[in-house]
C-alpha cells in the first residue's frame, strides 16, 4: 500500500539489546536523511544520508552493538519534514 502521509514508526522492538528495526513512509518520492542522536543530542550515527526514495514504506535494521545502554533518539528528515521518536537501548 501507498502511504498517505509522511511518517515514523516506533522501532521495534524498543527497548532492545543489540539490534532493532527502524520503519518510515513516505506518501511522495523524498530524499531523505535518518539520523541516531544520543540524549544530549549528539549524533551518535547516520543511518541514511540524503538517500533519494521511491513513495513507499521503508524497514532499515539498526545494529547498535557499538552503543551504550541508554535513551537515544532517532530522526526521520525530508525536505521541509522531520519527525523524531525515542528509543531505549538495554544491555
Amino acid at each position: 500500500s501507498i502511504p498517505i502521509q509522511f511518517g515514523l514508526s516506533q522501532n521495534h522492538p524498543n527497548p532492545f539489546n543489540a539490534e532493532t528495526k527502524i520503519t518510515f513512509s513516505l506518501p511522495s518520492q523524498e530524499k531523505i536523511n535518518l539520523t541516531i542522536y544520543n540524549l544530549q543530542g549528539k549524533m551518535v550515527n547516520q543511518l541514511i544520508r540524503e538517500k533519494q526514495f521511491e513513495k513507499g514504506i521503508y524497514t532499515i535494521p539498526f545494529n547498535a552493538g557499538h552503543l551504550s545502554s541508554g535513551i537515544y533518539f532517532y530522526s526521520v528528515t525530508s525536505e521541509g519534514q522531520s519527525i523524531s521518536r525515542k528509543m531505549i537501548i538495554l544491555k
